[in-house]
């Protein structure tokens, strides 16, 4: 005597194969993300180990100290200019700064997109909170360079550092 699968038996099963599939299609989608995600930390990571290795033999900053006021703070404004020089052979497209004030107060800002060319001197200003930090004791800058991915710099190692910043 054979049995047949009445109609109450059919409607689970093609739940469960349904479900099957399903799961088996989220599962190839998150598959696929993980590549793509993975191929392109493997680009990034590639990518900031030829910066660093460009940082190491290409880039070399200065601050001129031509004149008083190439390094100074401008009290009325309470603004800090700098005139700085890029001694290396390629472009440094940004920097950071670092000023560390009375009571070793912080306080920093970057300038991206600058663009200083190999062998050229630009003068730069930034306002600060001079009644936070008082007199600036020290200045640290560090050059960030292109990493030709979406626009991202790659902050190299090599950091000036100024002391006794003066008033304009």
């Amino acid at each position: 005597m054979r049995k047949t699968i009445g109609p109450k038996g059919v409607s689970p099963m093609i739940a469960t194969v349904l479900l099957i599939f399903f799961a088996m299609a989220l599962g190839a989608v998150i598959m696929n993300w993980g590549s793509s995600y993975s191929k392109l930390q493997e680009d990034i990571e590639k990518k900031q180990e030829e910066a660093k290795i460009k940082c190491e033999k290409f880039v070399a900053i200065e601050m001129a100290n031509e004149t008083a006021t190439d390094l100074c703070v401008i009290q009325t404004k309470k603004t800090l200019k700098m005139k700085l020089i890029n001694k290396g052979s390629i472009t440094i497209d940004g920097i950071r700064a670092v000023m560390i004030g009375k009571d070793y107060e912080t306080d920093f800002f970057d300038l991206e997109g600058i663009a200083l060319t190999a062998n050229e001197a630009r003068q730069f200003s930034q306002e600060f909170d001079q009644e936070r930090l008082g007199r600036i004791s020290t200045l640290e800058i560090t050059p960030k360079i292109s990493m030709n991915i979406e626009g991202k710099l790659y902050s190299c190692s090599q950091t000036l550092e100024v002391k006794d910043i003066k008033f304009c």
